[in-house]
C-alpha cells in the first residue's frame, strides 16, 4: 500500500498494524465521528486523518517517536560501551584540570570522597530502605471530645484500641 512507504523499517510492526486497522476502517467504511482520542492516545493517524491524505503515503512527523525503530540502535558492533568510558575519560581530565588551583581543604575533601568511592562496599551505593512509622501507638487513649448534640453538651470518649 503506498500509505505505509515511508514508514516501512522506520516504525515498529504493532504501529504498522494499527495503522493498516485503520486503513481497513475507511475501506469497510466503518468509521465513527472523530473524537481526536486515538490520535492522542496511540500516537498516530486515525482513519479520518488518514482519508484525508487520499491515498498519499504517510509522513513520519503523524508518527509518535515511541514507534519509530530507526532511532534505536540495535546494532551488537554498536560503541556505546566505549563511549561511557570516553566520558568517563572527559571527567577525569575535568576534574584534574579544575583540582589544580583549588585551596588546600577542598583538594582534602574531593581526595576523600574519591577515596570512599574506592574503597567502600557495594551496599554503600544501595539506596536506604526505611522502616514504616508505626501506627497510633503515640495516640493519647485518655482524650475526650466535646460535642453539642441538641444544644446538650456531651463528653464522647474514644473507641479503646485493643492490642
Amino acid at each position: 500500500m503506498p500509505v505505509f512507504r515511508e514508514l516501512l523499517s522506520h516504525v515498529s510492526h504493532f504501529a504498522l498494524k494499527e495503522i493498516h486497522m485503520q486503513c481497513e476502517k475507511i475501506k469497510n467504511g466503518i468509521m465513527m465521528p472523530c473524537t481526536g482520542h486515538f490520535m492522542a492516545t496511540m500516537g498516530f493517524p486515525c482513519a479520518h486523518n488518514i482519508k484525508q491524505l487520499e491515498g498519499k503515503p504517510l509522513s513520519l512527523d503523524l508518527i509518535h517517536p515511541q514507534w519509530r525503530i530507526d532511532t534505536l540502535r540495535l546494532n551488537s558492533e554498536d560503541d556505546s560501551h566505549n563511549d561511557g568510558v570516553n566520558k568517563f575519560d572527559e571527567l577525569l581530565t575535568d576534574l584534574s584540570s579544575r583540582y589544580k588551583p583549588w585551596p588546600l581543604s577542598k583538594k582534602e575533601f574531593a581526595t576523600s570522597m574519591i577515596t570512599k568511592l574506592l574503597t567502600e562496599s557495594d551496599a554503600f551505593f544501595e539506596p536506604m530502605i526505611r522502616k514504616p512509622k508505626e501506627k497510633m501507638n503515640n495516640f493519647n487513649r485518655t482524650r475526650s471530645f466535646k460535642i453539642r448534640v441538641c444544644g446538650i453538651i456531651t463528653n464522647i470518649q474514644p473507641f479503646k484500641f485493643y492490642q
